[in-house]
């Protein structure tokens, strides 16, 4: 008698994103006392750059980044808190 056939395993189904900056932001919200009156900002950049794997076979082997921001671009409603 032959020996049954064995198949190689399949390879994971992987897939890559990569975060398009043009299409993505992150951003931070802070809360301040100013003279008195208090104040919600929040600060925004778009420069932002990094992927994420993800893993379709097996979702916990799914990973991320790393995840870069350029602090420096951080925006906010007033040009002397930037």
């Amino acid at each position: 008698t032959e020996a049954p056939a064995t198949e190689a395993p399949a390879a994971a189904e992987t897939a890559t994103f990569k975060i398009d900056s043009s299409q993505s932001a992150a951003r931070f919200t802070l809360n301040e006392t100013l003279m008195g009156n208090p104040k919600t900002v929040i600060g925004t950049s778009t420069k932002v750059s990094g992927d994420i794997t993800v893993s379709f076979d097996n979702p916990t082997s799914s990973q991320i980044g790393p995840i870069q921001i350029d602090a420096s671009a951080f925006a906010t409603d007033s040009g002397m808190r930037d």
